[in-house]
């Protein structure tokens, strides 16, 4: 709830400041849906979902389900998007499809990665990303949505990357049990199917997770 709470006070005084902007928030297939709920209870803001998350959403049976979600993203001002997608690119791509609606993308990407130096998984705290790639402690001076991302909250809890109107929190935030965890369940309910949810873009993929949950519980 630390790091929930603390999402929830930057998004405030981001949305506070009355720049148009667009939130992103990173999940998975079913995971990380507890931080935007908890946005759109304190905050008020409607949160957009692509029709398939929709659906998995609409199997929760939440209670305030339709009060908080909508198929609409002209109607709403936090979106989900798959938490692999979340990068410059694709932040930018958002910016120029809304070109005229927002003057800035601000999105999180909740993951237990945010604070490690493995490579592929790195996120510099306070730092800024400049236009030819580099990381940079200083920013220039600028006015508008740029002003507005150079004011950007910060903490010791999170990281941020800045490029121009955009800005990527990384969120230190996991829902899910460690993988030690993992295989003392798997090995105690002896489940008839197992279903893995992250790193399952193959075949392959989802027989190598089966088995190193299964191996030596069977």
């Amino acid at each position: 709830d630390i790091v929930i709470n603390e999402a929830v006070r930057i998004v405030k005084a981001i949305l506070s400041r009355g720049v148009p902007t667009l939130i992103l928030v990173g999940t998975y297939t079913i995971g990380k849906e507890r931080l935007v709920i908890r946005m759109a209870e304190v905050l008020g803001v409607k949160i957009y979902a692509q029709p398939w998350k929709y659906n998995v959403l609409q199997c929760l049976e939440m209670p305030q389900f339709h009060s908080w979600f909508t198929e609409d993203p002209l109607h709403a001002q936090v979106h989900l998007v798959p938490i692999w997608q979340l990068n410059f690119k694709v932040m930018h791509q958002f910016f120029s499809s809304n070109r005229g609606r927002i003057e800035r993308v601000v999105a999180f990407k909740p993951t237990g990665w945010t604070h490690t130096t493995t490579p592929g998984h790195q996120n510099k705290k306070n730092t800024r990303v400049t236009k030819s790639g580099t990381l940079s402690r200083t920013p220039p001076s600028k006015t508008g949505a740029a002003a507005a991302a150079d004011d950007d909250e910060t903490s010791e809890l999170v990281s941020l990357q800045r490029k121009g109107n955009l800005s990527l929190y990384g969120l230190p935030y996991s829902e899910h049990s460690s993988f030690a965890e993992l295989r003392e369940f798997v090995a105690a309910t002896r489940p008839s199917k197992i279903i893995p949810t992250v790193n399952n873009s193959s075949g392959e993929k989802v027989r190598q997770m089966i088995h190193m949950l299964t191996a030596q519980t069977l």
